[in-house]
């Protein structure tokens, strides 16, 4: 069956999905891939409620064929932020190493 997902940006997104058995986060993984946004910051309403059982399968929400899915934004807690954390590149550069490389002006002392 395939859902439509309404972005934030007011586009839609079609998803070909089994209704009997994916589930919620499975959709997020999807919704991740075309848009670009953490699993940990989306939120998915469908008829007013909230699809927050990563669990649950679409069924059990009720979610049909032709049905419209709402993308929302979560605020940023600990959870996300650990998340974007570990998605960062392995290597960093440190203020030091860029003073060194001069990417970033040498600091002035104050007398």
């Amino acid at each position: 069956m395939r859902i439509m997902v309404r972005t934030l940006r007011g586009d839609w997104v079609a998803l070909d999905v089994d209704g009997a058995t994916t589930t919620v986060a499975q959709v997020k993984g999807m919704v991740m891939a075309r848009e670009r946004i953490a699993v940990a910051m989306q939120r998915l309403f469908f008829a007013g409620r909230c699809l927050d059982d990563d669990h649950s399968t679409l069924a059990d929400y009720g979610v049909r064929h032709d049905s419209v899915v709402f993308l929302s934004l979560r605020l940023a807690t600990d959870a996300y932020q650990k998340e974007m954390w570990l998605m960062q590149p392995e290597t960093t550069t440190t203020k030091k190493e860029m003073h060194q490389q001069q990417l970033l002006p040498q600091p002035t002392r104050r007398r």
